[in-house]
């Protein structure tokens, strides 16, 4: 009865979510996963007699099944048939599902390792890292050198964890029990060297519950994840020697017993020494080493041996069960939706801080979540159909690419009344092409690497555009400062239409195309260097104020005229070639707009063009000015493309050291070092070739510390 019981519990628990679904899922969802089934020669690994698996499976190979195995949950595969060995009676729960899409493995711990507190390094490979859980007690945490025996030498310690994640930069040694939620990361091998389980599960097993969607009420988890392998490692607690035969009722000289999801990003799940004729070590002959008792998850990029015939025999048993509330929970980092593939019709879909590859996908209502990465293949990647909503921040912004390397794709969505577009904070990289048509679209502080096209009632503000920018509008709309290197087409009669402090560069066609509008206002916009200026195709004028065109191949303006306050100069940008648009101390776009526009953030008449220059950071007098009374760093532009000017605020002379910093506080780049007068100090950071994202500029003294946030974006 308790059996029959406990199998309907299994299936009501699988049956909550469709198959479909289980392309949508973290890697930590699946009870067995793999890239491959076979090891690096070829040899395929078997699933036989004493596999009895509970949860689902899922591979991108071909799976091997020998004799009788036991599958209780979903079985899916990417290839279009099993590989059988003598088999009998193979029991399947579900129907298999033959040539799914792939699942796409993380190939690093990138979240893990954005989040962890502490982020541990092992000094260019010269340390062990050994964590040892101690239940209601918390976490230690050693190092000791690499190849030696280990020792106490506490560098973290803590309480109980609920939510955290540790990342070892290197190897990392791993034993005890837990109390609370953590994930734990490393970049090499992750070593085993005894039981992890939890507070409140089977000392001897680890086996915790009773197969229910709640286990029973356990609210203690695990996440284990390298980026190479999980390794059990041969000791005496783990069975070395033929510790099984020694003494099997003695469970500390044999087995192993683990709480968790295991995922090994690169390589596999395994043992250490198989007693294979090229292995220093040889153990005795057989040389079993007892059960891995396992309650939770295993996802591997290659299976590995965890029992092998050297020997007679070595190696583990398995005895694993699934840890069925991963069916709706995850490890710290491992957030529903991380790495999973997404294809198929949806009706409403939240995407949350993860990363998630996109083919084939029609969504009609999709919220992205700061942070998010979408990678997209394919001209039909994404449709959208009545509201997409993108909050991306500054510091995170929502990364939009092509899965593949040069690959094009499409995000498309066409549809009219009561629709809506929302973006703010999205870098789209090359050869993501945009078609939106709704009834409001309101996009700001964007990228777009590639052709946009924008139909409705637009509201574009402080955006990059490399490629074609189309906006087809019948009603209204407005594009305020942006800088388009792909030119600008306007279309669609709009009675009331707005393009003001743009910078319109770098094309070599017509900078703005005006094909069709009803009423429209182009003021206060800098269109240099493009093939054309203004082709003005209808037999209406737009109005044209305060502008600066010039040098735009044979002709500025065609089909229309300059008005009050226009003129041709060049407008001096700090670096054409390396398309930093901002402008330049004595460039004549500064403080030359339109007298009737909002002045600019520093109280100075608006500049031209979409980066307004900040006078107030270039104080060329370093002597003692009155009013300063205490340090202060200001940063101008913030957020930044390519370079910005930081501007420090000295009360008194002092020597000190500036410098910016990443997120995980290594510096990345010196500014000076040495003594400062009294007075504003002015200095540019150049940053070419660094990464976007958030950094810190930091002025330390002997008695002071101050530090700026600064935002780099591409």
């Amino acid at each position: 009865m308790k059996t029959a019981l406990k199998h309907i519990c299994i299936g009501l628990a699988l049956s909550l979510l469709p198959l479909k679904a289980l392309r949508c899922e973290p890697i930590t969802y699946y009870f067995y996963l793999t890239n491959y089934e076979t090891t690096r020669f070829g040899e395929i690994i078997w699933f036989w007699n004493v596999d009895t698996l509970w949860g689902p499976v899922r591979s991108n190979d071909f799976i091997g099944i020998k004799y009788s195995p036991q599958f209780f949950g979903p079985v899916i595969t990417s290839r279009d048939r099993f590989i059988y060995n003598h088999p009998r009676n193979i029991y399947f729960a579900y129907p298999p599902v033959f040539n799914a899409p792939p699942y796409r493995f993380p190939r690093t711990a990138e979240t893990v390792r954005r989040y962890a507190t502490p982020l541990i390094y092992d000094r260019d490979g010269r340390l062990m890292t050994w964590i040892k859980l101690r239940g209601n007690e918390g976490i230690d945490i050693h190092q000791y050198p690499l190849g030696s025996a280990p020792r106490e030498s506490l560098i973290w310690g803590q309480g109980p964890s609920y939510g955290q994640c540790i990342f070892v930069d290197g190897q990392v040694e791993i034993e005890g029990t837990l109390t609370g939620v953590l994930t734990i990361g490393s970049s090499g091998d992750m070593w085993l060297v005894d039981n992890v389980i939890y507070t409140g599960s089977d000392q001897r097993t680890g086996y915790f519950g009773n197969d229910t969607p709640d286990e029973g009420g356990m609210r203690n988890m695990l996440g284990l994840i390298s980026e190479r392998n999980i390794i059990i490692q041969n000791n005496w607690r783990n069975g070395k020697e033929n510790g099984w035969y020694v003494d099997r009722n003695d469970y500390n000289r044999h087995s192993i017993a683990i709480n968790g999801s295991l995922v090994a990003l690169n390589e596999s799940f395994t043992f250490q020494h198989h007693n294979d004729d090229w292995d220093l070590y040889q153990g005795p002959t057989p040389d079993e080493r007892g059960y891995i008792f396992l309650k939770g998850g295993v996802a591997q990029w290659r299976r590995g041996y965890l029992h092998c015939s050297n020997h007679i025999g070595t190696g583990y048993n398995r005895a694993w069960r699934y840890d069925h509330r991963l069916i709706r929970q995850a490890p710290p980092g491992f957030a529903p939706g991380e790495y999973p593939d997404l294809s198929g019709n949806y009706g409403r879909v939240r995407l949350w801080e993860s990363s998630y590859y996109i083919r084939d996908c029609a969504i009609d209502t999709l919220e992205v979540d700061a942070g998010a990465e979408l990678n997209l293949e394919g001209n039909n990647a994404l449709t959208i159909g009545r509201s997409l909503t993108i909050n991306g921040r500054a510091d995170k912004p929502v990364i939009i690419k092509p899965s593949q390397h040069f690959g094009h794709a499409m995000v498309q969505m066409r549809t009219g009344r009561f629709s809506k577009v929302r973006m703010q904070h999205t870098q789209s990289q090359d050869y993501v092409e945009w078609w939106l048509q709704a009834d409001t679209l309101r996009i700001d502080n964007c990228r777009f690497g590639y052709n946009a096209n924008f139909e409705g009632n637009a509201e574009i503000d402080s955006c990059r555009f490399n490629g074609r920018l189309v906006i087809t509008s019948w009603e209204c709309f407005s594009l305020t400062r942006s800088v388009a290197e792909g030119g600008v087409t306007i279309s669609g009669g709009a009675r009331a239409g707005r393009i003001m402090n743009n910078t319109i560069v770098n094309y070599w066609g017509a900078g703005l195309e005006l094909r069709r509008f009803g009423q429209l206002t182009i003021s206060d916009n800098i269109i240099a260097f493009n093939g054309r200026g203004i082709l003005n195709e209808t037999h209406i004028q737009p109005v044209l104020t305060y502008n600066d065109v010039f040098d735009n191949g044979r002709y500025n303006y065609e089909g229309c005229q300059p008005d009050v306050g226009s003129f041709s100069a060049d407008p001096r940008f700090v670096d054409l070639r390396r398309k930093d648009f901002s402008l330049q101390w004595n460039s004549p776009c500064i403080d030359v707009g339109d007298p009737s526009a909002p002045r600019d953030p520093d109280g100075s008449r608006a500049d031209i063009g979409a980066i307004w220059h900040n006078r107030r950071l270039y104080v060329n007098d370093i002597d003692r000015i009155d009013g300063i009374d205490e340090m202060n760093i200001i940063i101008m532009p913030n957020p930044f493309n390519r370079a910005t000017d930081i501007c420090l605020a000295v009360p008194e002379r002092c020597f000190g050291d500036i410098g910016i910093y990443d997120y995980y506080g290594r510096l990345v780049a010196a500014l000076y070092s040495g003594e400062l007068s009294p007075g504003r100090h002015n200095f540019r950071w150049d940053a070419p070739n660094l990464a976007a994202g958030v950094y810190f500029v930091r002025w330390e003294t002997g008695k002071d510390v101050i530090s700026r946030k600064v935002i780099l974006i591409k």
